[in-house]
C-alpha cells in the first residue's frame, strides 16, 4: 500500500466529532441546527405583548372606575334616602294640626246680677266670684281629630272643682277653629285668692290626631288678681 493509500484509508477509519459509526459498518453525520426567529413574527410578539399590556391597565382601570362608581351611586342612594327623610319630616311638620292655648278672658261679678254693668273685666266692691275663659285655637293647616280638651284647677297645689266646668268641644277642630273652656271661683275661694292667700293655677290638657300621628300636649296657667288677668306658663304641667 503506498503512501496515498494510506493516507486515504487513514481519512476513511478516522471519524469527525460530528461522524458516527455503528456495528453494521455504516456511517452518519449529526449536525447542530439554530433556529433563527423571524423578525418579522418578533415585532408580532412585542405588539401583542405590548397589546396584552394596554388591555391588563384598561381592565384595570374600568375596574376602578366601577368601583367608584359603585361607590358615588351608593353615597347618591344614601343622599336620596336622607332627602326623602327631611321631605317627609318637613311635609309632616307643615300639613298637621296645631292644637293650643290662645289666650284667657276673666269676667268679675257679685252673687246676684241686677245690672249688666255688673259684669266686667275688672273686680268691684260688689264682686263676690271671678269665671275665667280659656280659648282653644288650632294653629294648623289641616283639621285635628279625635280632639278632647279637659283642664285641672289648683288651689295652693290642691286640685278643687272649678264650676262650672263647660268642655263644649267637637270631635273635629278645623284650621282657625277655636272652642272654649269656661270655669269660676267664687265665695271663700275668690276671697282667698284676691287677698293672695291663696295662688290659683290651670292645667290644660289638650289630646288631638293628625294625618301623621296623635298629639298631646298641657299648658299651665296662673290666675294674677293684680292684673286682673290669667298668666300662661307653658308647659310646665306636673302630670
Amino acid at each position: 500500500m503506498n503512501k496515498k493509500h494510506k493516507q486515504e484509508a487513514k481519512q476513511q477509519h478516522s471519524p469527525t466529532p460530528h461522524e458516527t459509526t455503528d456495528d453494521g459498518g455504516k456511517s452518519g453525520m449529526s449536525y447542530t441546527v439554530k433556529i433563527e426567529p423571524n423578525p418579522q413574527d418578533e415585532k408580532r410578539y412585542a405588539e401583542e405583548r405590548e397589546f396584552r399590556k394596554e388591555q391588563i391597565k384598561m381592565a384595570k382601570i374600568l375596574n376602578w372606575i366601577s368601583g367608584a362608581g359603585a361607590f358615588i351611586a351608593a353615597c347618591a342612594l344614601v343622599g336620596l334616602l336622607w332627602y326623602a327623610s327631611i321631605s317627609k319630616a318637613t311635609y309632616e311638620a307643615a300639613e298637621r294640626p296645631y292644637v293650643g292655648v290662645n289666650g284667657f278672658a276673666v269676667n268679675y261679678s257679685p252673687d246676684k246680677i241686677t245690672d249688666p254693668k255688673q259684669v266686667g273685666p275688672v273686680p268691684t266692691s260688689e264682686t263676690t266670684r271671678v269665671a275665667f275663659r280659656a280659648e282653644i285655637k288650632n294653629f294648623g293647616p289641616v283639621p285635628g281629630t279625635e280632639f278632647q280638651p279637659d283642664w285641672k284647677a289648683f288651689l295652693n297645689g290642691v286640685e278643687i272643682i272649678s264650676r262650672p266646668k263647660i268642655p263644649d268641644y267637637p270631635s273635629i277642630i278645623f284650621p282657625s277653629e277655636s272652642v272654649y273652656l269656661s270655669g269660676e271661683i267664687f265665695g271663700k275661694d275668690y276671697s282667698a285668692v284676691q287677698a293672695g292667700e291663696k295662688t290659683l293655677t290651670i292645667q290644660i290638657l289638650i289630646k288631638y290626631s293628625g294625618p301623621s300621628g296623635t298629639y298631646k300636649s298641657c299648658e299651665k296657667a296662673q290666675y294674677v288678681p293684680d292684673m286682673s288677668a290669667v298668666a300662661n306658663l307653658g308647659e310646665k304641667c306636673t302630670d
